[in-house]
């Protein structure tokens, strides 16, 4: 006896749409290839945009500058971490594993930096949820590259 499940997939049927249907991710050939790079790339940039399309637009004091470059610093530097990382975890995986860590801080210092222009912005300048989302996005990141740390931490003492 057989029995066919109905087109939609039996999880989602039976449990409701929280449940997704499972798709294989591609193999990673690069640093390209992890999600977390993509996002923390395409995150740096957004704000990084946002923050020199306010500066050329207002009030450009020494110390919202100074916060700017910090914050741009921070944005861009997550990606550059996570690629750096990616090299380095076949040669040498603890040090991987540390530059792992560096891009999670840099995760925590980009939302302290983004609290911080808000502060110091007037109202109308930027949309205050612009900088809601963003925090949201830096700590998803910051939570993929925790896990991706876990699996390389993992691949690294089976390989041993």
């Amino acid at each position: 006896m057989s029995y066919s499940y109905p087109a939609k997939n039996y999880a989602q049927q039976t449990y409701g749409s929280s449940f997704r249907t499972f798709t294989p991710k591609s193999p990673v050939k690069s640093f390209r290839d992890l999600e977390v790079y993509q996002k923390s790339l395409f995150l740096g940039v957004a704000v990084c945009k946002e923050v020199q399309k306010n500066l050329e637009n207002g009030d450009s004091s020494a110390l919202k500058v100074s916060l700017a470059d910090k914050l741009c610093q921070t944005a861009l530097g997550m990606s550059q971490n996570i690629a750096t990382a990616h090299s380095l975890r076949f040669g040498d995986a603890g040090e991987g594993i540390k530059i792992l860590e560096k891009a999670m801080l840099s995760c925590n210092l980009l939302c302290v930096y983004l609290e911080q222009f808000q502060g110091f912005l007037g109202v109308g300048d930027i949309d205050p949820t612009f900088f809601e989302e963003k925090i949201k996005e830096a700590l998803v990141i910051r939570g993929k590259t925790m896990r991706l740390q876990a699996s390389w931490k993992k691949f690294s003492a089976v390989k041993q």
